[in-house]
């Protein structure tokens, strides 16, 4: 004897499913974000002086607010940061004498928006 499922309950049950674990993914991500946004913090302390870190920070800061103005939404917000934030904060770092590693750029980017917004980039 098998005993049939109900296309509907299972239906329900997915969506009940993932009405629990989409949020509590996202609150993941969220602490994930702001653990790496300090240990970033904590390595740019360590490596930099005074004036490098608040020129660095100075330029990431420059760099989200260039992301911003190219009109940043949730949905391609990562691609908007790396393209547009990461060049403006090269740029300005580049015309000051500083190189840095674009991807430890693109990290600092993403911790900023995650500090600014309190939410991870998607």
């Amino acid at each position: 004897m098998t005993t049939a499922v109900s296309p509907s309950l299972v239906t329900t049950l997915v969506q009940l499913l993932l009405a629990v674990l989409v949020p509590l993914a996202l609150a993941v991500a969220a602490r994930i974000g702001r653990r790496i946004a300090r240990a970033l913090e904590d390595k740019a302390t360590a490596l930099l002086s005074r004036e490098e870190r608040d020129t660095l920070y100075g330029a990431i800061k420059v760099g989200l607010r260039v992301a911003q103005s190219y009109g940043i939404t949730p949905e391609g917000v990562r691609h908007q940061i790396e393209e547009k934030g990461v060049d403006a904060a090269r740029r300005y770092l580049g015309e000051l004498g500083l190189r840095f590693d674009p991807k430890f750029l693109v990290d600092l980017l993403h911790a900023e928006y995650q500090k600014q917004f309190g939410a991870p980039t998607s």
